[in-house]
């Protein structure tokens, strides 16, 4: 498992190399910011197999296909989910997804759903898990985080449904359309 989370965290820092020499070079496109979604999208699914399998020696054989098959629903619905709206609100400028979202959702401060997915969403980014991933393998706690992960994603998926929603719906009442106006922040990965 540690070996595992280090060659996490490796891809991980590798992964976030093309995106910048990108930049640096003048050769961004949203055909490479979409790319580079749906890999980091393979990265999920890979990680989160591998722990599925390594884990069902420890778990058993069943439940570690309850919370894999959780894990996976979740996963797949957080990417279709978000994909929509980053299609909807940022398909000019996908690397500008999170910027947009951040936006929308600071002008509903009080919306507690919004809050906690403003509050959260560094969790479940390339930029951070890798490193907690490699944290908890040193401690022997991977399987805290698998069963945190089949939970995670599904609240991810829901809270960016409800965000897709309230954000259209706030457009309508206020007679705008999304997107806002650009956010001129660099690109999270």
């Amino acid at each position: 498992m540690l070996a595992g989370a280090a060659l996490s965290l490796f891809a991980s820092i590798l992964d976030g190399c093309d995106g910048e020499v990108a930049r640096l070079k003048l050769m961004e496109s949203d055909f490479g910011c979409w790319l580079e979604t749906v890999c980091d999208w393979l990265y999920y699914l890979f990680v989160f197999a591998g722990m599925a399998i390594g884990l069902s020696k420890t778990l058993g054989p069943s439940e570690s296909i309850i919370w894999g098959s959780l894990l996976l629903f979740g996963a797949v619905m957080s990417f279709l989910v978000t994909g929509l709206g980053r299609q909807r609100y940022a398909s000019q400028r996908p690397e500008q997804y999170l910027a947009i979202w951040q936006a929308n959702a600071e002008k509903r401060r009080s919306n507690p759903i919004l809050y906690m997915g403003r509050n959260m969403e560094f969790m479940v980014r390339r930029c951070f898990m890798p490193y907690a991933l490699l944290a908890f393998a040193v401690l022997n706690l991977l399987n805290i985080v698998f069963f945190l992960a089949a939970i995670g994603a599904n609240v991810v998926w829901l809270i960016s449904l409800y965000s897709y929603g309230a954000f259209a719906f706030g457009a309508r009442s206020q007679g705008a359309s999304l997107p806002p106006q650009p956010v001129s922040i660099a690109p999270a990965e």
